[in-house]
């Protein structure tokens, strides 16, 4: 969450819009596996937009680290998938501000989810 919200911090609008519009074209399967796959694609993109290849790397691994957790969490794929696509909603006011809120709000349900698996077991 932090690492996105120093991404997002050295991100003009316009290179979010380039970083997403592309993602909003694709076609997904809206599957727990496709819903991973569209997190990853998210993320990576936005860390792409920066030109930092280290910051590229690191969320490209995290991605990586975060697969099968994501795809564990997608019990209901057309629930999850229906969020990323609001993450990836261009159309709003100011999209830099929506994306940063949106990514927050993501993450911090993310890590409520995993809190409640831990406690639960």
């Amino acid at each position: 969450m932090h690492l996105m919200a120093i991404v997002l911090s050295h991100l003009r609008e316009s290179a979010i819009r380039s970083a997403l519009g592309p993602i909003l074209i694709q076609v997904r399967e809206i599957t727990p596996v496709g819903v991973a796959n569209l997190a990853n694609d998210i993320f990576a993109s936005l860390a792409e937009a920066t030109g930092n290849h280290q910051t590229l790397q690191l969320v490209r691994h995290l991605n990586e680290r975060l697969h099968y957790a994501r795809i564990a969490a997608a019990v209901h794929a057309e629930a999850a998938h229906k969020e990323l696509q609001t993450i990836i909603d261009l159309d709003v006011a100011n999209l830099l501000k929506a994306t940063r809120r949106r990514i927050d709000a993501y993450h911090v349900r993310k890590i409520s989810y995993q809190q409640n698996i831990i406690q639960d077991h």
